[in-house]
């Protein structure tokens, strides 16, 4: 019982559940730590893009949303140049961040059906 439990809790975390990264993500943006939403940008990022995201550089080489690309490197500019004038928008962040987890759930709907309606040939080729 313990054991299932914990099981289920591994589950939860945001490291194993894009939910629950999306929400860590959310979470980070509203407290404005800077540090803690580029931590859980890159959790989030490791689940919605298809390789593996390390680091924030990671993340602006192999993101297929130029978007985000140029939101992860204002981060790394806020973060690490503390006389760049203009904060972080984070509430963009979040806009963005929605708005692709939307379009990607969209997209794997659209391909779910495609697959699941999709004819068998007529010919054996």
């Amino acid at each position: 019982s313990q054991q299932l439990f914990a099981d289920w809790r591994a589950a939860q975390s945001p490291a194993a559940n894009e939910k629950a990264a999306f929400a860590a993500l959310n979470a980070a943006c509203a407290s404005s730590s800077n540090k803690a939403i580029r931590d859980a940008l890159i959790t989030w990022a490791n689940h919605y893009c298809a390789a593996e995201i390390r680091s924030m550089e990671d993340l602006v080489r192999m993101s297929p949303s130029q978007e985000l690309t140029e939101q992860a490197k204002s981060l790394q500019s806020t973060l690490f140049n503390p006389l760049s004038g203009t904060p972080f928008d984070s509430a963009q962040l979040r806009a963005l961040t929605k708005k692709l987890r939307q379009a990607k759930r969209v997209a794997s709907r659209r391909r779910e059906r495609e697959v699941k309606y999709q004819l068998p040939s007529l010919y054996k080729s």
